[in-house]
């Protein structure tokens, strides 16, 4: 029979295992699982932030990209993988948004929330053929006028598809979805004007904005991007949004604790300097120091809305 004062040693032996093993953390390499390919944000983004915690943590961090199936091939990858704080993926919250709508096999929701370090605030692009320059304008236009607005994306449950769902419900207005399947496709008719709105992100938007190709009418992020100064947010405009695509790092489900924690420590720090911001912004990206329990409430947060999107609207994803 096992007394209480076993079931104590045991849990005490087991803590301080735990502590010995995170105080030797890291002594080898640690692998950063990249989901997307080389040239990418989580690359562009990512890369100084493993440089940088390599230094911290005196041992490599790899970065070993595994594109594929919207990132699924490395989310599957490092599902698989131990517990042990030598395999990290550096994830989006597209990750989460795919696995959620392709009802994956895992659960992003098990894996640990350590880190994020930048998000990139999308953008409400509109063809230079549809009169309307204002948020304002859209959603008066809109709502006088359901579904004759339409938007372009690339297909069901894609970032542009989900962000244009979530304005729709915040607004009230009825827009139709034109799904393409390529990027170059879904610009060419923006500025064309074979469809009248897109959703992207605000660092890809501004060269075509700058050259007159488009209007960009709001930015849905708490503030102004520098670059596009002149151009508002959603909230200026009156209407409570905000939709970005985040970065951020995430452990297996059970990592211990102090080396979730120091990581994200390490993140935090490098996320909050100014070398790290001014490299952000010329990818039109801005950084996102947070701590470890803010984040996994937010990442939640933003599964369940995803969920919900997909319940409500019914979205169906084919593998």
């Amino acid at each position: 029979m096992i007394t209480r004062r076993q079931i104590l040693l045991g849990g005490l032996t087991a803590s301080i295992s735990a502590g010995v093993w995170a105080a030797d953390y890291p002594s080898k390499l640690i692998r950063a699982i990249v989901p997307f390919g080389l040239a990418g944000g989580v690359d562009v983004l990512g890369r100084p932030i493993a440089e940088q915690l390599a230094q911290a943590l005196g041992q490599p961090v790899l970065m070993d990209f595994k594109p594929g199936a919207a990132g699924m091939i490395g989310a599957a990858e490092f599902e698989k993988a131990a517990p042990d704080g030598y395999t990290i993926m550096m994830e989006t919250s597209t990750i989460l948004m795919v696995a959620l709508l392709r009802k994956s096999k895992f659960n992003p929701l098990d894996w640990e929330a350590v880190a994020p370090y930048a998000t990139v605030a999308q953008a409400l692009l509109a063809s230079k053929h549809l009169d309307i320059k204002s948020i304002k304008e859209l959603v008066s236009f809109g709502k006088r006028n359901p579904g004759k607005l339409n938007y372009a994306s690339l297909g069901v449950g894609s970032a542009g598809h989900i962000a244009a769902l979530r304005l729709q419900r915040v607004t009230g207005i009825e827009m139709t979805h034109i799904p393409y399947k390529a990027a170059g496709e879904v610009l060419a008719a923006l500025i064309g004007g074979q469809v009248d709105l897109v959703f992207d992100g605000a660092s890809q938007a501004i060269p075509r904005y700058r050259d007159g190709s488009i209007r960009i009418l709001g930015i849905a992020s708490n503030a102004r991007l520098p670059q596009v100064a002149e151009v508002p947010t959603f909230r200026e405009q009156g209407i409570d949004y905000i939709n970005s695509a985040w970065f951020s790092i995430v452990a297996p489900k059970g990592t211990p604790r102090a080396i979730t924690d120091r990581i994200s420590d390490e993140v935090f720090k490098i996320a909050s300097t100014s070398a790290y911001q001014e490299r952000a912004a010329k990818f039109g990206a801005d950084t996102m120091p947070m701590r470890r329990e803010e984040f996994a409430t937010l990442r939640n947060r933003e599964a369940e809305e995803i969920r919900d999107i997909i319940a409500r609207e019914n979205i169906t994803v084919e593998v």
